[in-house]
């Protein structure tokens, strides 16, 4: 009879169960690495449609046209005969 015949029992009991937690942790591990990725990939999209609009020339009058006929025109109100 061995003396260690039922250590090494326990050690591929405890084995079995280590590696079901390892695989465990590794497929939860790959499934937020997908959720990342396609959150990014998501993200991008998003950004690239919402480019901002270029800012104004430093000589430039951010307000535009202020004249009456410039604000006739911003609001659609002069005649486009």
């Amino acid at each position: 009879m061995r003396p260690f015949a039922g250590a090494l029992g326990q050690s591929n009991e405890m084995d079995e169960r280590t590696g079901k937690q390892q695989k465990a942790v590794a497929g939860a591990s790959a499934q937020a690495h997908f959720i990342l990725r396609r959150s990014l990939a998501e993200l991008k999209k998003l950004q690239a449609g919402n480019e901002p609009k270029p800012a104004p020339k430093p000589n430039e009058d951010p307000i535009g046209d202020m004249s009456m006929a410039g604000v006739e025109t911003m609001l659609g109100l002069s005649d486009a005969r």
